[in-house]
C-alpha cells in the first residue's frame, strides 16, 4: 500500500542512518518522517502494520530537504530516500496519531492516508496486524521519539489477543 502525503510533521536530529540512500519504488508517497522499510527489490516503501505488512527499518529522511518535512513520490530510478534508526518527529496531534499522550509507547500503525501517520499509542489488536514498538512519546506529549531496532522480532496480533512472533 503506498503512503499518502500526510502534512504537519518534521523529523528532527535523524541519526543512525543507513551508509546509503536507496530509491523509492515507482509511485509510493513517502512522507519526510515516516516509518519505512524496504521490498523485496531493495526500495524504499511506507512501513504498514495491516493488510501487506512492511516491517519499519527507520523513519525516512531526505538529505536534500534538511528536515523540512515534505513528500516524495517515487519513481523507480531517481527519487531517493534515507533511512534514519533514530530521531524525533513532531509535532503530532491526535488526528496524526491515534491516544497520543506523554510517556506512552509508539507502535507502527497502518500506512499514511492523508490524515493519520503510520504511528499510533494505541496497542494492535486486530487479528494479523503487525506490533512493532518504535519509540515513546516525548514528556511534551507532542513529540515522537523514534529508535528503531531492525533486528527486533515482529510480533503478529493472533485470535483470542494471543501474539505470534514472525520474524
Amino acid at each position: 500500500m503506498a503512503g499518502v502525503a500526510t502534512a504537519g510533521y518534521y523529523l528532527g536530529n535523524p541519526s543512525n542512518t543507513f551508509p546509503n540512500s536507496y530509491l523509492i519504488k515507482t509511485s509510493e508517497v513517502v512522507n519526510e518522517g515516516d516509518l519505512v522499510g524496504l521490498n523485496t527489490s531493495g526500495l524504499v516503501v511506507v512501513a504498514n502494520a495491516t493488510t501487506t505488512i512492511v516491517k519499519a527499518l527507520g523513519i525516512a529522511f531526505f538529505d536534500k530537504n534538511n528536515g523540512s518535512g515534505g513528500a516524495q513520490t517515487g519513481d523507480g530510478s531517481t527519487v531517493y530516500s534515507t533511512i534514519a534508526r533514530q530521531g524525533y518527529v513532531g509535532p503530532m496531534t491526535t488526528a496524526l496519531v491515534p491516544s497520543l499522550a506523554a510517556g506512552l509507547p509508539v507502535y507502527l500503525a497502518a500506512a499514511p492516508n492523508g490524515t493519520h501517520s503510520n504511528f499510533t499509542c494505541v496497542f494492535p489488536a486486530v487479528n494479523g496486524d503487525a506490533i512493532q514498538q518504535v519509540g515513546y512519546v516525548d514528556a511534551d506529549g507532542v513529540t515522537l521519539i523514534i529508535d528503531v531496532d531492525a533486528n527486533s522480532e515482529l510480533k503478529l496480533q493472533a485470535s483470542g489477543n494471543s501474539i505470534v512472533t514472525a520474524a
